[in-house]
């Protein structure tokens, strides 16, 4: 009786430690450990790993965007994070915020409009996030063609933010338009 006790034991032992050492090597948290460390490379092949796995499919997807907005990867990062949206990933104004800045990368203006009135109007952004997103709403609209709807949001934006020069000057430039 001892020893079945005792292999009981030892069992459920191995057991949880086998539970643990997987938990805390799956790709996923070793996607976590690399994008801390800023090696975006490695984190994309973690997370491409967890992702192939199914594990954590919305912060997989969503890590995945961000190394890869790290590396320039504008398209992939906005198709991760759209993903990672899909797959019911908590969206907040961060994850408009990058998703509006790819999609200004790879010259998808309308998408960008989309992602940063998503941003703006999450109750959570902070006033300096608040600001870039307005700045950078003004040119999506401009880059998609909306130059009314730019000049509106420019005048929104200064009058908000009087010593803005670079809003100063874009509203001088709107204005040969």
């Amino acid at each position: 009786m001892k020893r079945m006790k005792k292999l009981m034991a030892l069992i459920t032992i191995l057991l949880i430690s086998t539970m643990l050492t997987g938990c805390i090597f799956s790709p996923y948290n070793v996607g976590i450990k690399n994008l801390k460390k800023g090696e975006y490379f490695a984190a994309i092949d973690s997370f491409h790993e967890a992702i192939e796995k199914e594990k954590n499919l919305a912060d997989s997807y969503r890590g995945l965007g961000i190394a890869l907005w790290e590396t320039e990867d504008y398209k992939g990062a906005l198709d991760a994070m759209e993903n990672a949206i899909e797959q019911g990933t908590k969206e907040n104004v961060t994850l408009h915020s990058i998703m509006g800045n790819c999609a200004m990368q790879t010259g998808d203006y309308g998408k960008a409009v989309e992602h940063y009135e998503a941003a703006l109007s999450m109750k959570d952004i902070s006033d300096e996030l608040k600001k870039e997103t307005r700045y950078n709403l003004i040119a999506a609209y401009e880059y998609a063609g909306n130059v009314d709807k730019a000049k509106e949001k420019l005048e929104e934006y200064i009058a908000d933010y009087p010593d803005d020069e670079s809003a100063l000057r874009e509203a001088e430039f709107l204005e040969t338009r």
